[in-house]
């Protein structure tokens, strides 16, 4: 297995940077191993893809830039038509929704939403982020116009290195 070294930023704004304390920024700032689970629309195929992270807070933003590993040589290659697009922010402002922090327990959480597009279909996108300790979930939850029931489009789940 080769490493592709293919490099993704998934940007949260955080004009709310300002509203974290020390204490929730460390939770999110690191190196990380971590793992990509997505679902494929073309054959509704869950697939996931380890990967190396470094996380980022700024006043701006919660900035993670990620290396997929142990990529296979054809997916290298294209040959089975996986397609992993940079992803920015979004175009329309992702506001933030909720956000909750347990001192006791060391727990961030928080979720933003947007309104944009997926699978090329008008949706309501929302992005559910969990910092635990050593621990970081961010899940993209996606409804689309005219349906009430979500789909869970990928995960992302970090650990921190030692």
């Amino acid at each position: 297995m080769k490493h592709l070294f293919l490099f993704i930023a998934f940007i949260l704004p955080l004009a709310l940077s300002a509203q974290l304390s020390q204490e929730e920024a460390k939770l999110l700032e690191g190196d990380w191993d971590g793992k990509l689970t997505f679902l494929r629309y073309s054959d509704n195929q869950e697939y996931t893809i380890e990967l190396d992270a470094t996380t980022t807070v700024t006043q701006e933003q919660f900035q993670i830039t990620q290396r997929f590993k142990n990529v296979s040589k054809d997916r290298e290659k294209g040959k089975d038509n996986l397609s992993l697009k940079k992803m920015k922010k979004p175009k329309k402002k992702m506001r933030l929704k909720s956000k909750e922090y347990s001192k006791e327990d060391n727990v961030l959480k928080m979720e933003f939403q947007y309104k944009g597009k997926d699978d090329n279909k008008k949706a309501l996108i929302t992005r559910e982020l969990i910092a635990d300790g050593d621990k970081i979930t961010i899940k993209k939850w996606v409804v689309f116009e005219g349906n009430d029931e979500p789909l869970l489009r990928h995960t992302f789940t970090y650990t921190r290195k030692s």
